[in-house]
């Protein structure tokens, strides 16, 4: 087999390291604003660069023997795809970010009590029942609790969804792998 046809040759770690490339280079167009316009638009040509730096390092692929055929053919178009399908998955779960910040607690439950206090003013003028100031500030500690417990568990929520869709990506892309590693026939 010539020189130039090996270099051009994939086999299952090509396809392990396109997915990743391509994955990368989706999520490297989603975080920097900047570079999205020519990261996107040569993002299977960037998904090329792990397999063009591990001939670099470990010279060029020995290609195997494949097995012929359309049945052959269709899974490894499959697995490909699957391929493909575990790069967008890896890329959403990578760009899935914290849903927000953490917002200041304590300073919204003041604002909170605040209004409360303005609301019920004029009740309170009627009936002469006013809490007290430490009533008003168990209020505001209970209530920025109630709203940092919640956030945390919105926040576990969201890592737990992304790390399944994680999860379910790398299989998918360690399945298209296998699949195309399938076609390949033993070595004698």
């Amino acid at each position: 087999m010539s020189r130039a046809l090996r270099r051009v040759t994939l086999d299952w770690k090509d396809a392990l390291l396109f997915g990743f490339g391509f994955a990368g280079a989706i999520a490297a167009a989603t975080l920097f604003p900047e570079a999205h316009e020519p990261l996107s638009h040569f993002a299977v040509a960037i998904a090329l660069v792990p397999s063009l730096v591990r001939r670099r390092l470990f010279g060029p692929v020995i290609p195997p023997r494949t097995r012929r055929g359309a049945l052959w053919s269709m899974v490894s178009m499959l697995g490909l795809l699957l391929v493909l399908a575990g790069a967008g998955g890896l890329t959403i779960a990578a760009l899935r970010g914290d849903p927000r910040e953490a917002p200041d607690f304590e300073a919204d439950a003041r604002a909170m009590q605040a209004r409360i206090d303005a609301d019920l003013a004029p009740l309170a003028a009627l009936t002469g029942d006013t809490p007290t100031d430490a009533e008003r500030e168990a209020g505001i500690r209970r209530r920025a609790a109630d709203a940092r417990a919640a956030w945390a568990a919105e926040r576990d929520r969201h890592r737990a969804k992304s790390l399944r869709i994680a999860g379910g990506a790398f299989g998918l892309l360690l399945a298209g792998a296998l699949l195309v590693r399938l076609r390949q026939q033993p070595a004698p």
